[in-house]
């Protein structure tokens, strides 16, 4: 298994950091006035604080997000599949990016379980097969 790569905010914007923004940061740009009197402006993203639903982990988990990741969370089937299918250098939020590769790990145990599981049947299965054909010769049948 490879190990969760370390991932900084960028210089920019600190508060990129802290929350899933979908790559969002502060834009600058001026105001003008009636005159043409010009005033350096921030246009900030749209951000709420909410709670997002894991079903991986079957918990609720407080982020602070933007109204884009919202939209995508709603669209894409929840907290989950965001954040597998968003990448890293867009996430940028490192208690996110742990949540992301933890649930990776999750999803491929189950997986690889299910697969052990289905090999282990279809083992049974030919097992049976074995003694059906082993009792069909002596007469008998298994009604299964």
């Amino acid at each position: 298994m490879e190990p969760i790569p370390r991932v900084r905010p960028p210089r920019l914007c600190k508060r990129r950091g802290r929350g899933l923004f979908d790559g969002e940061m502060t834009k600058f740009g001026e105001k003008a006035a009636p005159s043409g009197q010009k005033h350096r402006r921030s246009f900030r993203p749209n951000i709420h604080r909410l709670s997002l639903y894991s079903k991986t982990f079957d918990k609720w988990f407080f982020f602070r997000i933007s109204q884009s990741a919202m939209k995508k969370v709603k669209e894409w089937g929840g907290l989950d599949e965001y954040l597998v299918r968003t990448p890293d250098e867009v996430i940028l939020y490192p208690f996110a990016i742990r949540l992301k590769y933890e649930i990776l790990r999750k999803r491929a145990e189950l997986q690889s379980s299910e697969t052990g599981m289905s090999e282990v049947k279809q083992g049974l299965g030919s097992v049976e097969n074995l003694a059906k054909e082993d009792n069909s010769k002596q007469g008998v049948l298994f009604n299964r």
